[in-house]
């Protein structure tokens, strides 16, 4: 419905501003010489990296979720009498790979994006009902 066409146009969009992430890295390492420069306690920008790749992580995860479910909206409008069983539950199967795939890269078994891994392996399991 209105809803699942409203998420794919968000995941299509759902864009990481990676230079604009990087150049606040380069900004923090730019105070921190200005810091040491005036015998300033240097400030830890250490966390700016670690918001780029979770970024990354996140974007490749939402990536992953449109790649599920415009798949599955592509598979709903199929006719019944030209279904390729097998065809789809290859498909099906590559999907789910995928999906455990980025859960090994993401590497975060009980972190706060392993919902998300979660819900997109079951609707791949599923076969995209929902």
């Amino acid at each position: 419905g209105t809803v699942r066409s409203a998420l794919a146009s968000d995941f299509r969009t759902f864009k990481i501003d990676r230079g604009g992430l990087a150049a606040l890295g380069v900004e923090g390492v730019r105070l921190n010489e200005l810091q040491a420069s005036f015998e300033l306690e240097v400030a830890d920008y250490s966390v700016v990296g670690t918001c780029v790749e979770e970024a990354a992580l996140l974007k490749t995860i939402w990536d992953s979720v449109a790649l599920v479910e415009e798949t599955y909206a592509e598979w709903r409008k199929i006719p019944w009498g030209s279904v390729e069983v097998t065809v789809l539950r290859e498909e099906n199967r590559t999907l789910a790979l995928h999906v455990e795939q980025i859960q090994e890269v993401a590497e975060t078994p009980s972190g706060p994006l392993s919902p998300t891994l979660q819900s997109i392996k079951e609707t791949a399991g599923r076969g995209g009902g929902g």
